[in-house]
């Protein structure tokens, strides 16, 4: 297992990667708090790009394991991180992730506090614990169901996150979440001297 870095880099070099990319490849292993492999570096000795990879590759590894059985949900992972693993990351990389992410990542399945089924579609970054979703309703087609922005509404939030196995089973086929959740990210929208100008988020 600890090889592939080695053989990951033969590759890069054989294929003329750029320094960057190569440093994150040979640092995606390496821990904040120097307990990673192959070198053992820590934050001040990794790259900004492989502490941003090194955390990721982390979270995409706890949602989607060799192993599907063991594979845990967004907000169980996130939380695993912050909860366990937290010196290993950059903190303020890990306090960004989160705020993207949210506590309850998009794909997350759900409970609300009024008991119904419901399934994450987008965060909201000022509020996270408030995103929007979109609501199992049996009485509803599921080309119709409805979507909610939870920060508009006050007496409803999230009770729980559930794995998708346990909803039941006409629950699991109207909200169809995927195995696997592909995330994107809008470039943010900063004024500058009066004019609207997209930076790279």
């Amino acid at each position: 297992y600890r090889e592939h870095v080695e053989h990951g880099l033969a590759h890069a070099r054989r294929m003329g990667l750029s320094t960057g990319a190569t440093q994150v490849i040979a640092q995606h292993h390496e821990h904040a708090d120097g307990s990673g492999f192959p070198a053992g570096l820590n934050t001040d000795r990794m790259t900004s790009a492989a502490r941003i990879v090194a955390l990721v590759d982390r979270y995409d590894e706890l949602c989607n394991p060799r192993l599907s059985a063991r594979a845990l949900t967004p907000h169980e992972a996130l939380s695993l991180i912050f909860a366990q693993t937290k010196s290993k990351f950059d903190a303020s990389m890990l306090n960004a992730f989160i705020r993207m992410m949210g506590v309850y990542p998009p794909g997350s399945v759900v409970q609300l506090t009024d008991d119904r089924y419901a399934l994450v579609t987008n965060v909201n970054s000022t509020r996270p614990l408030k995103p929007r979703v979109l609501v199992y309703d049996p009485n509803t087609p599921a080309a119709d169901a409805l979507h909610i922005n939870l920060e508009h509404q006050a007496d409803l939030g999230i009770r729980r996150s559930l794995r998708p196995q346990q909803l039941p089973v006409p629950a699991l086929q109207y909200l169809s979440p995927r195995q696997r959740v592909i995330y994107f990210f809008e470039p943010a929208q900063v004024s500058t001297s009066g004019f609207g100008q997209e930076m790279a988020a």
